[in-house]
């Protein structure tokens, strides 16, 4: 595995908060700073049930790493994400079906 294959970050741990949601506790390896990111299946636009997706609530002891958190999920999975690496990361290391299998 090359440096670049390399992950960048740890997932610590994963709880339901209740059955629409799920915080995922992750540790970045090489800034040492941990961050919690949030899943939930109720879309903000229209409150339907549907699959979980994460949102937009990134918690850090650091505002400004919770900003680039927050900047990786909004632009996605596209080239011009500066953070692509991280975004597909938080969003593949524990994803949606994980969510719904969680307890």
């Amino acid at each position: 595995m090359t440096k670049s294959q390399e992950k960048v970050i740890k997932l610590i741990k994963a709880f339901r908060v209740d059955k629409n949601q799920v915080k995922v506790l992750y540790r970045h390896k090489e800034l040492r700073y941990e961050f919690l990111v949030e899943w939930n299946n109720i879309r903000p636009d229209n409150g339907k049930v549907e699959q979980y997706d994460l949102m937009l609530n990134v918690l850090s002891e650091y505002e400004s790493f919770s900003e680039r958190v927050i900047n990786a999920i909004k632009k996605g999975e596209i080239d011009e994400n500066p953070d692509l690496d991280l975004y597909l990361e938080i969003r593949d290391t524990f994803d949606c079906l994980d969510c719904e299998s969680l307890d």
